[in-house]
């Protein structure tokens, strides 16, 4: 029954993506931005983590300081630039479009934003030189820029994020809290090679370039040592109202991020990417803290599913051998 009941929320919850307005980029001499109109309830922080770029950039492109709050119904130029637009079709995030305009070829609009022609046929799957009139011609998304390491498939015009390569299919548990997920057990990092005992050398030895050992997915013995986002997390504390989910189904996806420097990331509905979320393991107290990159993508494979966390943020919660640890969600909207 609460797996018929998670498929119907998630089919709701999908639906409702699929109605919001497309996000139109424009151009001025500042360089690339979208139209914001500010709406009930939002600041300056909030503003910055639906766009995914610092709040201080937003009010620099406008000509305003941050010591001004904003108004209701405010126009904002949020600049798009390398720190949260993505122009590849591997990227995640939401995507941003361009109309086309009389007279209007694809490579003048390609060229307007920074692509090559071969670069924005690819990132709207097309075949030919020839575009109409009118055609909402996908231009890059808006996310975090460096998620190059997150595993993903092309995006393609109908689907606003892409979807990871690795799926984890949830089993069934008897707890009468949640169905609980399960996976395959992602893939153990490489181990590092082991070093040689150093050979005495001479008292002035010449200079000898030694070449550095790969880096490898090691897993953390502290993750409370390395969470990247928790200062991010604390900020976002002073803003909004304190959201919460506890012990809901989730399955992994792969990624490289997280094993060395903290990143962790996580895949969920009706949470604005750049959301920093609070993930806490219930019955160890472990905890990380991870970035929202997107909704749960749609399919048979995401049924019942509420998230999906990175495979490095499962592991530093206490995932092994397949088990999951119940977790419990926290963040601010």
């Amino acid at each position: 029954m609460k797996a018929i009941l998670f498929s119907i929320l998630f089919l709701i919850s999908f639906v409702a993506q699929a109605q919001q307005p497309k996000i139109y980029a424009d151009k001025n001499e500042k360089g690339i931005f979208v139209e914001h109109k500010v709406q009930p309830k939002e600041n300056w922080y909030s503003v910055g983590r639906l766009y995914a770029i610092s709040p201080k950039e937003i009010a620099l492109f406008n000509g305003l300081t941050m010591d001004k709050g904003l108004s209701i119904g405010q126009a904002l130029k949020v600049p798009l630039n390398s720190t949260n637009f993505i122009q590849s079709v591997s990227a995640v995030g939401v995507p941003v479009y361009h109309t086309v305009q009389a007279k209007e070829g694809l490579l003048k609009v390609a060229t307007n934003y920074g692509m090559t022609l071969a670069g924005i046929k690819n990132l709207n799957g097309l075949n030919s030189d020839q575009i109409n009139t009118g055609y909402n011609l996908i231009v890059g998304y808006i996310g975090a820029a460096n998620q190059s390491s997150i595993t993903s498939v092309p995006n393609t015009p109908a689907a606003q994020v892409a979807a990871p390569v690795t799926v984890v299919t949830p089993p069934v548990q008897t707890n009468k809290a949640a169905v609980a997920p399960t996976q395959n057990k992602p893939s153990a990092p490489p181990e590092q090679p082991k070093e040689a005992a150093p050979k005495p050398v001479a008292k002035n030895p010449a200079p000898v370039n030694q070449p550095q050992a790969p880096v490898s997915e090691t897993k953390l013995t502290n993750s409370s040592t390395a969470n990247y986002f928790a200062a991010g997390y604390s900020q976002q504390t002073k803003d909004g109202k304190e959201q919460r989910i506890e012990n809901a189904a989730y399955g992994i996806f792969k990624s490289s991020s997280g094993w060395q420097d903290g990143k962790y990331y996580l895949l969920i509905n009706d949470v604005l990417p750049g959301t920093i979320v609070k993930v806490s393991a219930i019955a160890t107290g472990k905890v990380v803290y991870a970035k929202v990159l997107g909704a749960v993508p749609p399919g048979k494979e995401s049924e019942g599913l509420v998230l999906r966390l990175s495979n490095a943020a499962a592991t530093a919660l206490g995932y092994n051998e397949g088990e999951f640890p119940k977790i419990a969600l926290v963040w601010f909207k």
